[in-house]
This record gives C-alpha cells, structure tokens and sequence, in this order.
C-alpha cells in the first residue's frame, strides 16, 4: 500500500520538478494574448507552482521601447498567473538571431 502511494507521489512530484505539467491550452491562450501586442517574444517560461496557479516569465525584445506595463495588461485577464515576470529589451541591444 504506501509503495502505490509513493509511485503516485513520485509521479505527481516529477512532473511538477520537471515543468512537464505546464497547461498547453493556457501557454497557447498567452502566447495569443501577447501577440496582440508589439514586440518578439524571444524567451517564455510557463510553470505550475500550485493546483491551478501558475508563474510566467517573459522576454521581450521591443522595436519601439514599449514598456513592460503594455505587456502585464496584455497578461491581466488570466488569474490563473499568480507571478509574473517581464524582461523588455530594445531590438538594438538583442539583435535577431540568424
């Protein structure tokens, strides 16, 4: 008996350590949801920190100096984020990549 409840728990543990629980439908909503607004999303991270919570960071890399705040407003409508976190770089300073 407590050798099942130690796989379930390695199991459920696992997951979580290795960011394999990210939900796929709320990473494809805020990958959408930032779309909208301007700038390459050059770096996102998405993770369970809690049942049904989640931490984000972001970054950015901006063509026109937006602020971070333009993103955060972009991300609001999603209370399932309990941290996030945004990094804004200018084009100039992270060149694209080719």
């Amino acid at each position: 008996l407590i050798g099942i409840w130690a796989a379930g728990l390695v199991r459920s543990a696992g997951a979580v350590l290795l960011d394999a629980s990210a939900d796929a439908e709320l990473d494809s909503r805020i990958r959408h949801a930032l779309a909208q607004a301007e700038g390459d999303v050059y770096d996102f991270h998405l993770w369970r920190v809690a049942p049904g919570r989640f931490a984000l960071i972001i970054g950015v890399r901006s063509a026109n100096g937006t602020p971070a705040g333009v993103y955060r407003r972009a991300l609001a409508g999603f209370p399932e984020l309990c941290h996030v976190a945004v990094e804004v770089h200018s084009a100039a300073d992270l060149p694209l990549k080719e």
